[in-house]
């Protein structure tokens, strides 16, 4: 019996020449292993296949990037390897497929006889052709081409051109992704084969059922979903783009030559599945400043995080000003995650984009908020001479944290609501109408447009303006303490020169945070209205330079409101860890002028008596 099959399989090699090693879908990997074949752009033609699971000895071959490697097998193992330069047919479509010329794409068929097919070995598609013609008339000598056939067993030949002269004769789709791919699970292009390119998806294309030549290998790496509800645009007969342009409000048409326009492409994703129009957008090119300020962002989110979660284990958060803290931190810490995602992923869908815009503009406002916020409750704590204890206090303590709650994360919300209606409705003038996620995922900076001053840059500079009287008040509030001590009599001037001294402490951190908060943003709320770089390099490494000091606020933070005595020695108390005596003694001696650099109304000047 042995014998019997044995000879009948040596009859069916002969007669078909040689086996392949792996069966039909797949491919020899690294090892001599059949995996399954992704792209499918190298064939065997070949009755006889899966060789290496038969076990018996023999040869076999498989087509590589590299060539045609053949396997000899001796007791079902591996005994030699050959590599050669063969030749391979150009065939459009993979094995057991034919072309379909009305969609350009490809479609399974019933078997894998290729009679067309000259040679054992194929080669599938175009996908380095940018210019793809069915069916040329004439032809052009020695241009890179395939053949298939179509559904009546015609034979069909696709030709890749040089140029766009046949464009002259008929409309020409770009195509986003190249010659046998398709976007699947978002914009990535993938081998499919069977999508192609269609134009009955859309009412916005001139006359869909006319021949069309391929536009492939899109010239820009960054596309956005053309929604026709959003936007105004129609693809011609003579493939000329025309669609509505917000920034001149007019219509823009672009041809053949535009590097940045659209292109169409059969999407699989959950979003949607179908045919779709997208938007060419140039690649972005991320400001000087930017590569630099990222590396400051990472370094304060991590040091944000720290302080969070050491003033919540440490329970900071028991006191106003702890509270006000932990909102400014978490605030702040959002935001720059934020800004590091835009400066590293360029490439947003369109939706995600606008979600994007209006969370930066939420949390860019919430910042400059708490910061006021901050500011305020360091002008009350020192300029009111009258402060509650006990239960009044902490009753007083919950209606400011209410209110500063609503001020904080309310006013940036209803900043935020105002731009998104205005956006969406679109009845402003030009000059001040605001635009986001259309060209950037941010409230758009267009030629002769001040929506982003007007709406955004104008109230964060307004709020500092605040922020620096409020300091300076406070500062001339302690001035004028110091004066009025230095003429009471010397009994009653040891209790105030002690009073005064913890009052200096709070007023050195104040000191602090007015350099670290105060001032540098102030800065930034200014350079907001003017454009550095056109002063010249010095001009522009002084923003780049204050920027990095700016995006450095959790290393900041962490410095003056972790790095304390009281916190260290809390901490250590928290994980049960005891000190020596002599520290212990040094704690409790510094205890009551550590107290004071908390910022606190429950801990205002009633605990300093």
């Amino acid at each position: 019996m042995r014998l019997l099959i044995f000879a009948s399989v040596a009859v069916l090699a002969r007669a078909q020449s040689f086996w392949k090693c792996c069966d039909f879908g797949e491919a020899l990997g690294s090892s001599y292993e059949c995996k399954e074949d992704l792209t499918k752009r190298l064939g065997v033609v070949s009755n006889l296949t899966n060789f290496l699971s038969r076990g018996i000895d023999g040869k076999c071959s498989e087509a590589t990037d590299k060539g045609i490697i053949t396997l000899q097998l001796l007791r079902g193992e591996i005994v030699a390897e050959a590599l050669t330069i063969g030749k391979f047919f150009p065939k459009c479509c993979p094995l057991g497929h034919f072309y379909n010329p009305q969609i350009h794409s490809c479609a399974a068929k019933g078997n894998f006889q290729h009679d067309f097919a000259q040679g054992k070995f194929v080669k599938v598609g175009l996908p380095q052709c940018k210019f793809i013609v069915d069916n040329p008339d004439p032809l052009e000598p020695g241009a890179d081409y395939c053949l298939d056939e179509d559904s009546q067993g015609k034979l069909v030949r696709r030709e890749c051109r040089e140029d766009t002269k046949i464009c002259k004769e008929q409309r020409c789709v770009k195509k986003c992704c190249t010659d046998g791919k398709s976007f699947v699970g978002g914009s990535i292009c993938l081998d499919t084969y069977t999508h192609g390119i269609s134009l009955n998806f859309s009412s916005n294309i001139e006359d869909p059922t006319a021949p069309f030549a391929l536009i492939s290998n899109r010239t820009c790496s960054r596309i956005f979903l053309m929604s026709e509800e959003r936007y105004i645009f129609n693809l011609l007969k003579n493939g000329v783009f025309r669609f509505y342009q917000n920034i001149t409000e007019s219509f823009v048409e672009e041809g053949l030559d535009a590097p940045n326009s659209y292109c169409i492409e059969h999407s699989n994703s959950p979003k949607g599945m179908g045919f779709f129009f997208f938007k060419c957008f140039p690649d972005l090119k991320i400001e000087e400043k930017f590569v630099y300020t990222k590396w400051s962002k990472i370094l304060s989110c991590v040091f944000l995080v720290l302080t969070i979660l050491i003033y919540l284990l440490l329970g900071e958060t028991r006191n106003l000003f702890g509270k006000i803290l932990i909102n400014y931190c978490v605030g702040t810490l959002l935001l720059f995650l934020l800004l590091i995602y835009v400066h590293t992923d360029l490439e947003p869908n369109d939706s995600f984009c606008i979600l994007l815009g209006y969370s930066l503009i939420f949390f860019s406002t919430a910042l400059f908020a708490w910061l006021n916020v901050m500011c305020c409750d360091i002008w009350l704590t020192f300029g009111t001479t009258k402060h509650s204890i006990g239960i009044t206090q902490r009753r007083k303590d919950l209606k400011r944290l209410l209110v500063y709650m609503s001020y904080g994360w309310g006013v940036p919300l209803i900043l935020t609501l105002i731009i998104y209606m205005f956006t969406s409705l679109n009845v402003l003038p030009y000059e001040i109408q605001p635009f986001v996620g259309t060209t950037q995922c941010f409230i758009e900076s267009r030629t002769n447009n001040y929506a982003g001053v007007l709406f955004l840059r104008l109230p964060h500079l307004i709020i500092q303006i605040i922020n620096t009287v409020l300091f300076v008040q406070t500062i001339s509030y302690c001035l004028r303490i110091k004066n009025e001590i230095n003429k009471i009599d010397d009994t009653i001037r040891h209790q105030q020169k002690y009073k005064f001294k913890r009052d200096q402490e709070r007023l050195f951190l104040i000191l602090k945070l007015s350099v670290i908060m105060g001032v540098n943003y102030s800065f930034d709320a200014l350079s907001a209205f003017v454009k550095m770089s056109d002063f010249g390099t010095v001009a522009k490494y002084i923003e780049v330079t204050w920027d990095c000091i700016n995006c450095l606020q959790g290393v900041f933070i962490f410095l003056i409101f972790i790095c304390k005595r009281k916190i260290y020695n809390d901490f250590l108390r928290k994980l049960n860890i005891r000190r020596t005596d002599h520290l212990l003694q040094n704690t409790q001696t510094h205890s009551m002028s550590s107290a004071t650099t908390r910022f606190s109304l429950k801990n205002g000047r009633n605990s300093l008596k």
